[in-house]
């Protein structure tokens, strides 16, 4: 596969992959507070289905590149009283071979990501280069990304800024209040250089599998850089000598994970001297990538002294040859002010005959002669439940430390949706009056509408006895195409298509599309007047009716899809107050958000567990009948002299529903035919 295959492309290619994997539908965003505290607004979510629409990314643990385990994209956005959320599926591999496949994918992805920005900052970013001096130069020069734009060679900083070399120590590390003289500080280890837009970043090994493909450690440098303007604290970091980023192209990147640091203080003074070794589970094992946390106090120096290693025994990616990377920490305790007053974080560097070595060892046998690279260094006053929470940051929340430390594991707290009522493990979920309109907006790939006004853009098949195929809408949709033409809202039917009436009290209307651009918006204006005067009729005549409607027309190089859904008294309320649908991208984003604000609060307490019961895969709202066949076989059902049909089944909980009356038996008639059951030779499955 080429490298410069179009996102659209690989997602293409890549559905075929999807179909042999597990799918799991899921929320990806929200409106609600996350543990952090942060939220996302309706326009930010509405943004991110866009951007999420014309491009699928790798699935990976711990926000971790090299560690892939599926694919995901994101699905559309959807909106209902008591929240909004970005929906999505992710597609988890099953086996290597699957996995393999991906990991093709992923490579063409990975050059995508760095194509894009490159294309954007690239000829800015080589004039700032040549003014520095580093180019051209007769060395492999790398492009990267990740965060800001980057280009990389053995010693490329010290050619462009040969003083920061001058202020290095033995270990290679700078004083902070030394760097800052002539470089700021943007975030996530990235510094610009106040004299020119050329930025230099921290050493990778502060990334995730220390690896550049993997953001920095974001939540430990936060803690960390929060004493950069402490009077008590000095502070020393490491460089990356091998890259140089370009300052305007960064963005400040955000994973969302949220460790816990322990609010709680010790009393150091009754701490024992001598080794601790505290294990982690296997399923921590593979998450976490850490075997195990060693610790170790000691008189050192006429110091009382701790060390920490957590070992990895995992290799670290894009080494030749295996080589593991194990977290260090070491720290010296001041007895007289009951304070850290040194605290240093390194990684030690194993090749596989000393990483088989040291498993076999104890941390204070380990010695001093061991290959390390010193990461930051903080020297002061530094209390101890800080100096845990920086720990805990380092490590990425192993569970180990957690246990050391003596606090218990932390679970983020998951709301518990309420139970589903057991009516709805067999119909289609129903909105009653009071249960407020659902909104979903999704996106798929534009199309050629050949200059097409009006038309109807998607149907249902559905397979006879004899396996025979027919393209089906409802017959509420033919009222509907009725209602249209007859109010000037001319609409191509589907040729070839069948009408089908399913007998219940749901009716799906398929996506009405438009696509003359030269006059979308009062064509779309149409339809939804067209509509809205159809759902007025209705709700006078069938007020017991829930719909589900989909509009769609071009935006922005996409097609946007725009559901709604509910009862259609409580739709033709809303409709009636909403006397005009914009088409434009800021416009339809503005109105989206309003609409957001108006559902909210006028069914305010209206809580949903529907999602999975009415969003269909091609990106629509959609009331998903169930066929009975899926809980009974043919014969159980009897038909009675009066045409209507029973059944018997051992199924007490569905009896006892059918008892009720709450669910009924529904028979489908295609052209006015029962196709339901076992007495049609026009059964459909």
């Amino acid at each position: 596969m080429e490298g410069n295959v179009a996102i659209d492309e690989i997602t293409t290619e890549l559905m075929d992959i999807w179909k042999q994997m597990q799918n799991y539908k899921g929320i990806f965003m929200t409106d609600q507070k996350g543990a952090d505290g942060l939220s996302f607004s309706t326009g930010v979510l509405f943004d991110a289905v866009y951007a999420g629409s014309k491009e699928s990314t790798p699935t990976c643990l711990t926000h971790d590149s090299h560690r892939m385990i599926g694919w995901s994209m994101v699905h559309g956005l959807y909106i209902a009283p008591d929240m909004d959320c970005v929906m999505g599926n992710t597609y988890i591999a099953e086996n290597k071979e699957d996995l393999n496949r991906l990991t093709e994918f992923r490579k063409v992805w990975i050059n995508n990501q760095v194509a894009v920005p490159w294309n954007k900052y690239g000829k800015s970013f080589q004039e700032e280069l040549l003014r520095a001096g580093v180019l051209p130069v007769e060395k492999e020069v790398i492009l990267h990304y990740c965060s800001i734009v980057m280009l990389g060679y053995d010693g490329i900083v010290g050619n462009a800024f040969p003083d920061l070399l001058k202020i290095k120590d033995k270990y290679g590390q700078i004083k902070l209040r030394e760097l800052e003289k002539d470089f700021d500080y943007m975030g996530a280890g990235v510094f610009k250089d106040k004299k020119s837009d050329l930025a230099i970043m921290l050493h990778p090994y502060l990334r995730k599998s220390l690896s550049r493909l993997n953001n920095f450690n974001i939540e430990f440098l936060e803690a960390f850089f929060a004493y950069r303007n402490s009077k008590d604290v000095d502070l020393e970091v490491t460089i990356d000598e091998d890259f140089i980023g370009y300052a305007p192209s960064f963005l400040m990147p955000s994973e969302f994970e949220h460790i816990y640091g322990a609010p709680f203080d010790d009393d150091v003074s009754k701490i024992n001297t001598g080794p601790a070794r505290y294990d982690n589970t296997p399923e921590d094992h593979q998450y976490y990538q850490s075997l195990r946390t060693e610790y170790n106090w000691k008189w050192e120096g006429g110091e009382f002294t701790f060390e920490m290693e957590d070992l990895n025994d995992f290799s670290m990616p894009g080494a030749l040859n295996k080589e593991y990377g194990c977290y260090y920490v070491h720290s010296q305790y001041d007895f007289n002010n009951q304070v850290f007053k040194h605290f240093d974080g390194a990684v030690r560097e194993y090749d596989e005959a000393e990483m088989l070595e040291r498993l076999d060892l104890k941390l204070k046998e380990t010695g001093k002669d061991k290959k390390y690279t010193k990461l930051f260094r903080m020297d002061g006053k530094i209390p101890i439940q800080e100096w845990k929470f920086l720990i805990m940051k380092y490590t990425y929340g192993l569970p180990s430390v957690y246990e050391y430390f003596g606090q218990q594991r932390p679970v983020i707290p998951i709301g518990k949706e309420e139970p589903k009522p057991a009516i709805y493990n067999y119909v289609p979920y129903k909105l009653n009056e009071d249960d407020g309109i659902r909104l979903y907006i999704a996106y798929k790939s534009a199309e050629d509408t050949d200059g097409r006004i009006r038309w109807i853009d998607s149907c249902d098949v559905l397979t006879t006895s004899e396996n025979k195929k027919h393209d089906v809408i409802e017959e509420k949709a033919k009222d509907l195409i009725d209602h249209l033409n007859e109010n000037g809202a001319a609409i191509k039917e589907k040729e070839g298509c069948l009408y089908i009436d399913a007998g219940d009290n749901y009716a799906n209307i398929p996506v009405i599309a438009h696509g003359n651009k030269d006059s979308l918006e009062d064509d779309v204006n149409q339809t939804w007047q067209g509509i809205c005067s159809y759902v007025d009729k209705a709700a006078s005549g069938a007020p017991f009716m829930t719909y589900a409607f989909t509009l769609a027309w071009p935006m922005k190089g996409r097609m946007v899809q725009f559901s709604f859904a509910g009862n259609v008294k409580e739709l033709n309320t809303w409709m009636k107050n909403t006397p005009k649908l914009p088409v434009g991208y800021e416009d339809f984003r503005k109105w989206i958000e309003k609409q957001s604000e108006l559902i909210h609060k006028v069914w305010a307490g209206v809580k949903s567990f529907e999602r999975d019961k009415m969003i269909n895969d091609d990106g629509i709202l959609y009331f998903k009948r169930r066929n009975i066949m899926h809980d009974i076989d043919a014969s159980q059902i009897v038909r009675n002299e009066d045409g209507s049909l029973t059944i018997k089944t051992e199924n007490k909980e569905l009896n006892a529903l059918l008892e009720s009356g709450l669910v009924f038996i529904c028979c489908n008639r295609l052209d006015g035919m029962c196709v339901c059951c076992n007495w049609s030779t026009k059964k459909i499955e």
